[in-house]
């Protein structure tokens, strides 16, 4: 046996030492939550916030036990040997033993990262990064880099490097057409996309075959890992097809995370489900980007044209006069993008005009009887001014002056029984009428008349 076969068993047989104890605390962790498990009380009784206690504690526990089971396979990848003499152990999960000392540091934890961007150059304080092959328990190979050549053997000890390097490794291992785990072997650069700060768009650009979709899913597993707001909500996966998601489905548990929803673009609305499939030329001209400006156009059709409407409340017709909507439509456009929500200030602002249309109406009736009421008042007092004995004495009255104002409660009242006419609301809601997305893509793409205007 050559002497590099020779450090390479030692090596080996000192990882798999280190791989054992690791697998004994996670069998030890596994009879932990077992035990756990079969202590929360099952049954309806006790408290409402006793039942939410014991389920969320339940839940809590079988995500741990499946966190636990899924380590093995690949639970140990790699080591940092620091200058300073400590060494980082790199793995799927974070492991501590009982006195919470740390036996194997999650990947996506900051204390990890040296692991994949540390080099020649900029060691970090790494002096050597080893990679660790694994097939269930057992470690079947050993890869060493060297970072710092001048700390290297500094203490006059001989030291032992094995290997060609991970990357070497995995440049020349036959391709079996499956994803690789990459979380073993990520370079800097592809490590600086995982950990790239959460806010904002991320795109991940790349030639065939150099692992765009390996790094985003391991972009995924970090964020879920790092940001407990995204981990509450988790993530959507969409993937072109479902055979490319049940080959992508296996690697995010292996990463040590489960809270991602993957979902194919016909999947993505609850409750449709496509029944054909169109051809190639009507899919493509449906997401050009010219549909953009054939969708304005139509959702600009959906609007009433700008004319006088008559509203017919109570008996009496009101109208409401073609300027007054197109400056109501104007006002209810400015700062506000949103369709419906334009709608709803323009319909607010119609439904204030047409309460004043009735008020005013209204009082209009109320100060036409009044008048009424003095001319006959007039007439009355001629005639008494003519023939005093038509009055056999003096009647004499008190009253309050009848000014036609309404009163602020009154008007809201007026407005409610205006918005509970069916008639009136159809006709106000008609002016601008409420969308859907759906709706309005199936009413366009359906109605060979709305698409021709549109155009």
């Amino acid at each position: 046996m050559s002497s590099d076969e020779h450090a390479l068993d030692e090596a080996i047989r000192e990882e798999q030492t280190y791989l054992d104890g690791l697998y004994a605390r996670v069998d030890q962790l596994r009879e932990e939550v077992d035990r756990d498990l079969a202590a929360v009380p099952v049954g309806h009784g006790g408290s409402a916030q006793d039942l939410v206690d014991r389920d969320a504690r339940m839940a809590a526990l079988s995500v741990r036990r499946s966190d636990l089971g899924r380590a093995e396979n690949g639970l140990y990848f790699g080591r940092l040997d620091r200058t300073d003499g400590e060494r980082l152990h790199i793995g799927r999960m974070g492991l501590r033993d009982e006195d919470l000392t740390p036996l194997l540091v999650d990947w996506r934890a900051p204390a990890a990262a040296s692991f994949y961007t540390a080099t020649a150059g900029s060691s970090s304080g790494i002096r050597r990064r080893r990679h660790i092959r694994t097939q269930r328990r057992a470690v079947t190979g050993v890869n060493d880099e060297v970072l710092d050549l001048a700390r290297s053997g500094a203490d006059g000890a001989a030291e032992s490097f094995v290997g060609d390097g991970a990357l070497m490794e995995a440049l020349t291992a036959h391709r079996t057409g499956r994803m690789g785990d990459i979380v073993a072997t990520l370079q800097s650069e592809q490590d600086r996309i995982v950990r790239s700060a959460a806010e904002g768009i991320l795109v991940v650009q790349g030639g065939p075959g150099t692992g765009k979709t390996a790094v985003a899913l391991h972009r995924a597993a970090y964020l879920l890992y790092t940001y407990p707001r995204i981990a509450e909500s988790g993530v959507l996966v969409v993937g072109p097809n479902s055979t490319f998601l049940s080959y992508i489905e296996q690697v995010l548990p292996s990463l040590g995370e489960t809270q991602a929803v993957l979902m194919t673009p016909d999947t993505l609305l609850p409750g449709v489900v496509p029944t054909r499939s169109e051809p190639a030329a009507v899919a493509a001209l449906k997401g050009h980007p010219a549909m953009a400006a054939v969708i304005a156009a139509a959702v600009t059709d959906r609007q009433a044209p700008v004319e006088d409407v008559a509203v017919v409340f109570d008996g009496d017709t009101h109208v409401l006069e073609a300027p007054v909507i197109a400056a109501a439509r104007e006002r209810a456009t400015h700062g506000r993008p949103g369709y419906n929500q334009a709608g709803r200030a323009f319909r607010e602002e119609i439904w204030g005009h047409l309460t004043d249309l009735v008020v005013a109406h209204g009082e209009q009736l109320l100060s036409d009887v009044e008048h009424g009421f003095e001319a006959e008042v007039g007439r009355l007092d001629a005639s008494l001014a003519r023939d005093p004995d038509q009055v056999s004495g003096r009647v004499e009255a008190e009253g309050t002056e009848v000014t036609g104002a309404v009163a602020a409660h009154e008007r809201d009242r007026l407005r409610a029984e205006l918005q509970a006419d069916a008639t009136v609301r159809s006709t106000v809601e008609g002016l601008w009428p409420v969308l859907t997305a759906e709706q309005f893509l199936e009413d366009l793409l359906s109605d060979r008349g709305r698409l021709e205007s549109a155009l």
